[in-house]
């Protein structure tokens, strides 16, 4: 509007220079006009100018002026008309501009109401959440505090009462945190998985393990206690892909190497579980149950004397070990020592002597000895200890039978099916 009202002033200004230069040349001609009537331009001739001649050229020049004048008037009156013009346009502009312009104060006025009111909402949202703000903060704190406190689990012990009660109120904080969108670290989600799996819920502990790699993908305990639990599952391939990725983060992982061998072991492969264990003893040379384990595959592919060896090396370590010496007294039994097989069952049997697998494998050397009433009397002392095992009643049935007690055999047979 603005630009149109100052294009109209110059166009005005222009049309005012155009009537003064007309009016200045109409007053010019009627001056030069009546010097020659009075006044002729040449003096040496002479002539008679009459009244009539006169008069003409007054008229003449009267006719002119009022043409002049006419035309003055019609540029004026277009001059008027203009201006008006200019003068509506500009109005109408203004007037829409005007409108415009309240419209928009009117809307700018809503929304600063609207604002203002939203404002006050929110003011009185926030009285109301900051208890919860607060919870949130005291929660966090005590969140931060308790990673510090619980260990590392031992998934060769079960964990105590005040383990278990730790990692449930644990659980019960980092669930209150999760519900207000608070965003967990991966130790959050690797503890909570360690509280599933000492409860058996080894599909759901995956599931933790698994959101806590994907906030630290190079967690390498997370990777062993995953492969735990996928061994759990008898998911052994699944299982040693995890283990690879532990000691790929972690090379001195001792217990990702160890389960790594068990996983090899449940697989029949003993060469490649046997060099698991071998890494695991590298790296902790007193790792009794490496050692014991050891034994074990050495014991599955016939080296014999290995395995003994490896089980005395377990015993070693740790004397009350009652699988390592039953597993001894086995390897000896598979080199025909039986009389030393019978000393390690003992050596079991007086460490904890309600160890049926110990009784009844002691049945079986005095058996290979041809001591058939010694053997029936560990039978006795088996089915005392654990009346619903099959296998001591079968070899019950078996003693009765060599020594011709053909009843008590079939007895026997009878109670062990």
């Amino acid at each position: 509007m603005v630009n149109i009202v100052s294009k109209g002033r110059n166009f005005l200004m222009l049309l005012l220079i155009v009537i003064i230069c007309l009016l200045t040349y109409s007053v010019w001609a009627q001056e030069n006009d009546t010097v020659s009537i009075g006044y002729p331009s040449s003096p040496t001739i002479k002539s008679e100018v009459s009244r009539g001649d006169i008069l003409e050229r007054t008229q003449r020049n009267l006719d002119r002026s009022i043409n002049i004048l006419n035309i003055v008037a019609t540029l004026i009156g277009i001059l008027v008309v203009l201006l008006t013009l200019i003068l509506v346009i500009g109005g109408s502009l203004g007037f829409f501009e005007y409108i415009r312009l309240r419209r928009i104060q009117q809307r700018t006025e809503k929304y600063r109401e609207e604002v203002q009111k939203s404002t006050e909402e929110l003011k009185k949202l926030a009285e109301k959440a900051k208890p919860i703000v607060e919870r949130i903060k005291k929660t966090e704190e005590e969140v931060n505090d308790m990673r510090k406190e619980i260990p590392y689990p031992s998934l060769v012990e079960p964990p105590s009462e005040e383990i278990k009660k730790k990692l449930d109120e644990y659980g019960k904080k980092i669930g209150f945190l999760e519900a207000f969108g608070v965003p967990l670290k991966a130790e959050d989600h690797f503890n909570r998985g360690i509280d599933f799996y000492y409860n058996g819920k080894y599909k759901v502990a995956i599931e933790a393990f698994d959101r806590a790699l994907e906030i630290k993908p190079d967690f390498a305990e997370v990777w062993h206690i995953k492969g735990v639990a996928l061994g759990n599952l008898s998911r052994y391939e699944d299982a040693l892909k995890a283990y690879d990725k532990a000691v790929e983060i972690k090379s001195d992982s001792v217990e990702a190497w160890y389960n790594k061998g068990v996983a090899f072991g449940k697989l029949g492969c003993h060469d490649e579980a046997l060099k698991a264990y071998d890494k695991a003893m590298e790296i902790k040379p007193d790792f009794a149950e490496a050692w014991y384990n050891k034994g074990v595959a050495l014991g599955k592919l016939g080296r014999h004397d290995e395995a003994l060896k490896a089980y005395d090396k377990a015993i070693e370590i740790k004397p009350d070990d009652i699988e390592a010496w039953v597993s001894k007294g086995v390897a000896l039994g598979d080199l025909g020592r039986y009389d030393e097989e019978l000393k390690a069952y003992d050596k079991a049997i007086e460490i904890k002597p309600d160890y049926v697998e110990a009784w009844v494998n002691k049945e079986v050397a005095l058996d290979k000895l041809g001591r058939h009433d010694e053997a029936l009397k560990v039978y006795d002392k088996a089915i005392e200890i654990k009346p619903d095992y099959g296998e001591v009643g079968g070899n019950q049935g078996v003693e009765c039978g060599d020594l011709g007690r053909q009843d008590e055999a079939l007895k026997a047979y009878d109670k062990a099916i």
